[in-house]
């Protein structure tokens, strides 16, 4: 969608429900144009610039993972092994490459975090020198060096993670939601392939987001009497309590610009 381009739903809960195309189709700008008024009053520039510095403190703020995360990392770090696999076979990182390639690692599991990750790794390469003639002082160097490749590699995709999160341009997903919510203590719904992704709900002022395709989202919002447009919701508001609902229903209007929308006010 374009730019500040407004779109109406037909839904027999709510007839005034809207959407609004973002900067970008941005999923910093989709939610910041119903965290802050001051955003949405901004000029594109002010927008941009504030993204930027939102981006730039999430980017600061991951330190623990949640599962959503976790599996984000996961796949960074499955193709940073990938990556690997060019290191000489003869040298260590080789060595332990050919072993790590042995383990079975799920990107889907959140459950693999780094400490299992690194357990299952060690314990593969004492199985790989298991009844062999290679010294235990040579198996035990291998153990030891197998956990810190591991260590190195996972802190590696956290650092390549949270740069792309930092980076205006960088490409981050629904993954990073949950964290969003707890930063800027709300509760956020995602609409999603006719379903609803909640984030960890705690009865917070609510932001509403749809996801279009992998990398479009914009901002849902309900017009008020006066013509305006609310962008947040209170907790007991009946747009969340039948949000689901709101999934099944498609565009009946055509598009209007803010522009206008404002010009059709002001002749009325």
């Amino acid at each position: 969608m374009q730019v500040n381009t407004i779109q109406h739903y037909k839904n027999s809960h709510c007839e005034d429900l809207v959407r609004i195309g973002v900067i970008d189709n941005n999923i910093f700008h989709a939610i910041m144009m119903a965290y802050s008024d001051k955003y949405a009053k901004a000029t594109l520039d002010r927008k941009i610039e504030t993204v930027k510095q939102i981006r730039e403190c999430i980017a600061n703020s991951i330190i623990t993972l949640d599962e959503h995360l976790n599996r984000r990392i996961l796949e960074i770090f499955n193709k940073n092994i990938k990556n690997a696999k060019n290191a000489k076979p003869n040298t260590v990182n080789g060595i332990l490459i050919d072993i790590f390639a042995k383990v079975d690692i799920d990107t889907t599991n959140t459950t693999n975090t780094i400490d299992k990750i690194r357990d299952v790794s060690v314990q593969c390469v004492k199985t790989t020198f298991e009844n062999t003639n290679v010294e235990q002082k040579k198996v035990d160097y291998l153990v030891s060096s197998m956990e810190m490749f591991v260590n190195d590699m996972w802190s590696q995709s956290l650092i390549e993670y949270k740069n792309n999160v930092r980076d205006y341009n960088g490409n981050v997903g629904d993954e990073i939601i949950p964290h969003l919510a707890n930063v800027l203590n709300r509760d956020i719904y995602l609409m999603k392939n006719g379903q609803v992704k909640l984030s960890d709900v705690k009865d917070r002022t609510s932001i509403v987001i749809e996801q279009l395709s992998d990398n479009e989202f914009v901002t849902v919002g309900r017009t008020t009497c006066s013509g305006e447009i609310e962008w947040s919701f209170e907790p007991d508001d009946v747009i969340l309590e039948n949000l689901t609902n709101f999934t099944q229903t498609r565009l009946v209007r055509s598009p209007m610009s803010e522009e206008t929308k404002n010009d059709k006010n002001e002749n009325n």
